[in-house]
């Protein structure tokens, strides 16, 4: 189905950005943040946090600016919030696979 290729293209961003171990970690963390696709980790990282949270999430831990949806789904789970380098590294990354998927032409049989 086109959830288990969702699933395997977000799985492929976290092993560019990430070495071994965390790799599981993190896409835990972006499944209990509600990311289950490419497509909605990015619009969690590029949607802001609630206006609250702005004040009290470290700056370390924004996304261009502002505190970003993700890190405060994260932050309301207990986790550790993504830097971020990490969430840019996620989103620039995030552009690519989508990209080369449809440029993919299966071999000829």
């Amino acid at each position: 189905g086109g959830l288990g290729r969702s699933d395997d293209a977000l799985a492929l961003v976290v092993a560019k950005v990430f070495k071994g171990d965390a790799r599981r970690e993190v896409l835990e963390k972006l499944r209990l943040a509600g990311a289950s696709s490419i497509e909605d980790m990015m619009a969690l990282i590029e949607y802001p946090a609630p206006l609250e949270a702005q004040t009290y999430m470290p700056s370390s831990t924004w996304f261009r600016g502002r505190a970003s949806l993700l890190n405060y789904r994260i932050d309301v789970n207990g986790a550790r919030l993504f830097k971020s380098a990490s969430l840019e590294a996620m989103h620039r990354f995030a552009l690519l696979p989508v990209e080369a998927e449809q440029g993919y032409v299966p071999p000829e049989q």
